[in-house]
């Protein structure tokens, strides 16, 4: 419906785009993501990682795409902040391929490390890493720094995408609870994305001032890495004070013995 849209007809790209494309990823999406939750216990990590990676997949095909069949008569090349540092417009489209390509790797990867390193600890990890390879999209201005960041980045955000669902999952005791978490979840994440990219156009105006965007851009991702290190605290302290309580049966027992 995106191709039928005429120009300049913006309620026509919003119906098209904004609302039937996203009502349409979020009821894929999400409950795809619980009900694959359900039916595993000792990989679910893995499980949802696997799942995750489709998305990132695609991706790497989507840009290739776009760049053999649409060039930039439509208006695409607008979109790639490459292409303003004195890079090919083609290969600006394949750095996206890059990027997503690493998320790819980076979607796999926690599936295999979790439950060793544990899933709120990869979290906050990937998450205070991309915050700081946000920033560095500052300073980009040469075709190695492009795919290095585009790497890096796409590493970092595969691996926080892929564990928000296991996360959810971790944090939840009420297995029966998980999918209405799910939804919540992903509707303030929404929020963001709904008010996040007209901000940085905002920010950016109309000559291409990247250095805005990316800055707010960076300070946002660094406030949630400080949320997620909180989270990380509150929840060592339920830890270590379910350590130190006795359970009820272990006082039962214990008060046997006694008698």
């Amino acid at each position: 419906m995106l191709s039928l849209c005429k120009p300049e007809q913006f309620y026509q790209v919003f119906l098209a785009q904004g609302l039937g494309v996203g009502i349409g990823a979020g009821a894929v999406y999400v409950p795809s993501i619980a009900i694959v939750s359900h039916y595993f216990q000792k990989r679910r990590a893995l499980a949802m990682s696997i799942v995750t990676a489709g998305s990132a997949l695609g991706a790497v095909v989507h840009p290739i795409m776009l760049n053999n069949t649409l060039r930039s008569s439509l208006g695409f090349a607008n979109a790639l902040d490459a292409v303003t540092h004195g890079i090919s417009q083609t290969f600006s489209f394949y750095s996206l391929v890059i990027m997503n390509a690493s998320s790819f790797v980076g979607r796999l990867s926690p599936g295999f490390f979790a439950r060793r390193f544990g899933i709120l600890n990869m979290v906050s990890i990937a998450s205070g890493c991309g915050s700081v390879l946000i920033l560095c999209m500052i300073a980009l201005n040469t075709v190695a720094s492009v795919v290095l960041l585009g790497v890096l980045y796409g590493f970092c955000a595969g691996v926080f995408v892929t564990l928000m669902g296991p996360l959810l999952a971790v944090l939840t005791e009420d297995m029966g609870e998980l999918g209405l978490r799910m939804g919540v979840s992903f509707a303030m994440v929404g929020i963001g994305g709904l008010i996040g990219p007209p901000i940085n156009g905002a920010l950016l105006t109309g000559d291409f001032l990247w250095w805005r965007p990316a800055l707010f851009s960076g300070v946002m991702a660094f406030t949630g890495f400080f949320v997620f290190l909180a989270t990380l605290v509150v929840v060592r302290r339920k830890k270590a004070m379910k350590k130190d309580t006795p359970s009820p049966e272990l006082e039962k027992l214990e008060g046997e013995r006694a008698a």
